[in-house]
């Protein structure tokens, strides 16, 4: 049998021809693994001439934005396949962007126009047509792991997986979009040294192959292929790296109301039938179900819009409600025409702390509306748009003060926890002010594990986790 409807573009970007610092070959080697087992006949079945590869130097700029175009011709009932593992990376532009074979860096941001930037990639991905696509990012490294070497890997930076509001926007190019990313937004993508796949590259290859996968009418159906990516990576991340405070957990977002989506044959089996609603979304269970977020339909296409109208550029980290933006704040920016917008948002130019009285302290861009209804911004212009850094004297600061806010609420659970973050940030403090750089990196380490297997925990604790992002 052949799926003839499928159509894929797989794309890893394993060589960086001016940054060779970023090279990871197993970028390439996950893509042509997932390329060879879409086009097996005895798996997804693809035409293999409607299968376009690009890895390495091939992975250009221009290579993959023509290759987007070439996907422009096929119709409303193929399946579309987008699979990229690279490195994903802000720009000096502000915008987000995915990096190709001739990326170039300006003080660690990617340089405007070296790369495939997220108006772009939406433009290109609204030219097609088909009502099933399946949106697929391995876009947030961290450096190869062992359990010797865990504080040197979680020291890489420069990767970052795609913000919040791009992947809304991505929802919102057509109908029947799914977005899956190989972790959520504040984690990385791991691999072991001497490993020839990623752990998500690795788990991806033997879901299409159809490992673990129920057979649905002789389809893999796109959630029972995201249950079982999420379940092995997770679960094997957690097996090895879990006494470290390490995970990994693949996020699927798709529009609320989505249906059931075949994106290939199950080992090669003659269809079926049309897969029906019952074989849709309601079909994860778990913690896969946990992780997976579905968004209405207005806001995916207002996410696209602000992007491809420049409205934004800065990535949403999403609404928060119930917080009054009061004017007179040292950071209280020119009005804009932002219809609607509200709460807070995040931006990858870092945390800005900004004091709102009595009522709470944020960390990150905004826009919202002042108490007079106004709508502000702080969002930065070219002026002043270098990275705003902190002292980790502030971030103790900012940690203290959450845990004794815990303690007033009566918050003993969260006391507790946040006593060994608190801590090892004292341990780098001493530290630093002794002069023992080494210690403080491993403090640090140390603190940044505990931060992150307590986020899982408390989701609140994202702004902390960004403060340490920030320091100088």
């Amino acid at each position: 049998m052949v799926f003839s409807s499928g159509y894929a573009l797989v794309i890893g970007v394993g060589s960086y021809q001016n940054v060779p610092n970023l090279n990871a070959p197993l970028t390439a080697e996950d893509a042509q693994e997932v390329k060879a087992v879409l086009c097996d006949s005895r798996y997804c079945a693809y035409p293999e001439e409607q299968v376009k590869l690009l890895h390495d130097g091939s992975a250009t700029r221009q290579a993959i934005l023509s290759a987007l175009d070439s996907f422009a011709q096929i119709q409303e009932g193929d399946t579309f396949l987008l699979f990229y593992s690279g490195h994903g990376e802000y720009g000096e532009d502000k915008h987000y962007y995915l990096t190709t074979h001739e990326t170039e860096l300006v003080n660690g941001k990617v340089k405007e126009g070296s790369g495939i930037r997220e108006k772009e990639l939406l433009e290109k991905l609204q030219a097609i047509k088909a009502k099933r696509t399946l949106l697929i990012f391995n876009a947030c490294y961290s450096g190869e792991i062992s359990p010797e070497s865990l504080s040197a890997a979680e020291e890489v930076s420069g990767q970052r997986s795609l913000p919040e509001q791009a992947i809304a926007a991505l929802l919102g190019t057509g109908q029947g979009r799914v977005v899956i990313t190989a972790c959520r937004e504040t984690q990385k993508s791991y691999f072991l040294k001497n490993a020839s796949m990623t752990f998500f590259g690795k788990a991806l290859s033997e879901g299409l192959r159809g490992e673990g996968i129920e057979n649905r009418r002789g389809y893999v159906s796109v959630f029972d292929l995201y249950q079982a990516v999420f379940e092995t990576v997770s679960g094997e991340v957690q097996r090895r790296f879990g006494e470290y405070g390490l995970a990994q957990e693949p996020e699927l977002t798709v529009q609320k109301g989505i249906g059931a989506m075949a994106v290939a044959l199950h080992r090669g089996k003659s269809p079926g039938g049309e897969l029906t609603d019952q074989e849709g979304l309601g079909t994860l269970s778990g913690e896969a179900r946990k992780a997976a977020k579905e968004i209405e339909p207005a806001q995916s296409q207002k996410a696209l819009q602000q992007i491809l109208s420049g409205e934004f550029n800065f990535a949403v980290g999403g609404d928060i409600q119930n917080v009054e933006i009061v004017k007179g704040n040292k950071h209280e920016g020119d009005i804009i025409n932002a219809e609607g917008a509200k709460g807070i948002v995040n931006r990858p130019s870092g945390p800005v702390n900004m004091d709102f009285g009595n009522k709470t302290t944020v960390h990150g861009d905004y826009a919202g509306r002042d108490i007079n209804k106004n709508v502000y911004t702080n969002a930065f212009s070219s002026s002043n748009a270098s990275t705003p850094t902190i002292s980790l004297e502030e971030v103790d600061a900012q940690l203290k003060q959450k845990i004794e806010l815990a303690r007033q609420k009566g918050q003993d659970d969260l006391v507790e926890d946040l006593a060994p973050l608190d801590a090892a940030l004292q341990s780098a403090l001493n530290a630093e002010s002794s002069g023992r750089l080494d210690r403080k990196q491993a403090k640090l380490g140390e603190a940044k594990r505990i931060l992150q297997s307590l986020i899982r925990t408390y989701p609140d604790l994202q702004g902390i986790a960004t403060l340490f992002q920030q320091l100088r």
